[in-house]
């Protein structure tokens, strides 16, 4: 039930910067070109072709110069084979081929003008947004300016040595000249639902590793967050989807449960290549605070309460004053209406940014003292959902991962989603986990009498830990941890309603429904093969109907079959 592409367009982008530097780079050197000149190192010392816009081949004293800085690398087993590509490097290239190549050029492939147009269509429409509502400054919008402008010549200057125009690279094209007035904001459904993009790629048998050259500036940390958060804001959409159905009857809680964890999951290896960007910027939080007040002067700051659902901003903060509070080795002990009430009955949508905010506060904030119970409190807990793992994480780092606000953010649009019915899958989970529980009851009940060699005495103490297991959760172990700790300092217990950790968490419901039904399935399927109940049953009723000697259907033998397939038997 996850989407059929987890985009992440930032990595995109940068897949498609290093697949046009790998092809320039290689090409030029498979024609000629010298390797000394594609590092990074004499690009930007200087000016002049390495240091401005419009430089060109470098001669004379400065390609001295750059071979002197850059001495050729030696291809041998310890060389490092990867290297880093700076603008004015591509630029070299490119000048390059247009001054000794014309006799014989390369030809450019359909792939590198597709790929390269969709790196300046990204920036350029970025760089647009940030100069519109002024978050640049002279000297950065200098460089970010000269960053497209580059790129825009090394495609100007390829442009001639380009294939026939043909019909199928004008479909190409069409596709491509749409994100010509595209807002990083609103990334087209071309470019997020392409499931195989084509790039370009090494020339020749070039054995280096061409990458683009790493870009600290704050233009590039706001650009990636940016293209991150859009791509984990849809992710949300898909998740409250999931629960939209799973609420009218159409998803099993397991399965909702599963999808999600997964695609928190997934989320937390999106934000690897964004978060080093971040930290010289003042890390998460200050750039999701500047991320929050650019999209305030994008759409006004009139519509400001409902901007700061989709940035991330508010679980970051709740997450960040959380632990701010807690105590090393110590259980968190909530009161009940310590930070306000969720109410499931208003509608959210008329709700003040302020009122929000405080609705937010009093979900996760008891939330947060219940995973903080079960991780210093509750030993051997059955699952571990991504919610629990990024506080636990939170609390022994003391670093806030975009993993967990992600998560944090999740549970409450979960919440929100499911309304008054957010408790049902706990009651779904005692429901389901009550019947698994009697049926190990009855199963050892009605095997009193009854021992066969082939099941061994191991075997029933593996039963039996199982049932003991789900009577365990039954039992409500975070609470009685509470209790401990409430009497330990002479304090009453609370009076709020038990399983809190279950009640408020769909999530962890589902996870745990789907622990103890893969243990009782695999339980269930040992205690058929030994006793080979299934099987004979399944057997005889099979050659009964092939001698047709019974009429009708065996309805639970067919579902049975059904749901374990032929192979089984």
């Amino acid at each position: 039930m996850l989407p059929s592409t987890l985009v992440n367009t930032y990595s995109q982008y940068k897949q498609d910067t290093n697949s046009v530097a790998t092809w320039l780079a290689s090409t030029a050197k498979a024609n000629g070109y010298s390797s000394d000149l594609l590092s990074n190192a004499n690009a930007n010392k200087g000016k002049g072709a390495a240091g401005q816009p419009g430089g060109g081949r470098l001669k004379g004293k400065a390609r001295a110069q750059a071979r002197k800085v850059n001495p050729p690398e030696k291809n041998n087993a310890n060389s490092n084979n990867t290297r880093a590509l700076s603008i004015s490097s591509r630029l070299l290239i490119s000048s390059h081929w247009l001054s000794s190549l014309r006799a014989s050029p390369p030809q450019v492939p359909a792939s590198f003008r597709t790929t390269i147009d969709r790196v300046i269509a990204a920036r350029t429409a970025f760089s647009n947004q940030l100069a519109h509502h002024g978050q640049t400054d002279e000297e950065k919008d200098s460089k970010h300016q000269y960053f497209v402008g580059v790129l825009e010549k090394v495609r100007d200057v390829l442009r001639p040595f380009g294939h026939s125009r043909t019909e199928d690279d004008a479909s190409a094209d069409e596709i491509t000249n749409r994100f010509a007035g595209l807002a990083v904001y609103e990334p087209s459904k071309e470019f997020l639902n392409a499931p195989d993009t084509e790039r370009p790629v090494k020339t020749g048998d070039d054995d280096v590793t061409y990458e683009a050259e790493t870009d600290s500036s704050f233009e590039e940390a706001i650009f990636a967050l940016t293209a991150l958060i859009n791509d984990l804001n849809r992710v949300r959409a898909h998740i409250r989807w999931v629960w939209s159905n799973y609420k009218s009857g159409m998803f099993d809680l397991a399965a909702a449960a599963i999808t999600t964890n997964t695609a928190i999951g997934l989320v937390r290896n999106m934000v690897v290549d964004v978060m080093p960007l971040l930290a010289p910027h003042g890390g998460l939080g200050q750039m999701l605070q500047r991320f929050h007040l650019m999209q305030c002067f994008n759409r006004g700051w009139k519509e400001k309460d409902d901007i700061m659902e989709g940035t991330f901003l508010v679980p970051y903060r709740m997450v960040e004053s959380f632990l701010a509070v807690v105590q090393p080795g110590q259980v968190p002990l909530y009161k009940d209406g310590m930070f306000g009430y969720y109410d499931p009955e208003v509608n959210r949508s008329k709700l003040t940014g302020q009122k929000k905010f405080e609705q937010d506060r009093a979900l996760l904030m008891p939330y947060f003292a219940e995973l903080v119970t079960i991780i210093r409190g509750v030993g051997d807990w059955p699952v571990k959902d991504e919610f629990l793992r990024g506080i636990e994480d939170a609390i022994r780092t003391k670093e806030i991962t975009f993993g967990v606000v992600f998560a944090a953010q999740t549970f409450l649009d979960i919440t929100y989603e499911l309304g008054e019915d957010t408790d049902q899958p706990f009651y779904t989970l005692v429901k389901q986990s009550t019947v698994m529980s009697n049926d190990i009851k009855g199963h050892f009940e009605f095997h009193k009498t009854l021992k066969i060699s082939n099941w061994s005495a191991q075997n029933d103490a593996w039963l039996k830990n199982l049932q003991h297991r789900v009577d365990w959760i039954g039992t409500d172990p975070p609470r009685k941890v509470q209790e401990r700790m409430y009497q330990k300092f002479g304090m009453p217990p609370p009076e709020t309603e038990g399983y809190r950790v279950f009640r408020m968490s769909p999530v962890m419901s589902g996870l745990t429904l789907y622990n103890f039904r893969q243990r009782y399935q695999e339980a269930g399927i040992a205690v058929a093969n030994a006793w080979g109940s299934l099987q004979y049953c399944q057997h005889l009723y099979n050659a009964l109907r092939s001698e047709k000697l019974v009429e009708g259907d065996w309805a639970d033998m067919d579902v049975m079959y059904s749901l374990l397939g032929e192979g089984s038997f």
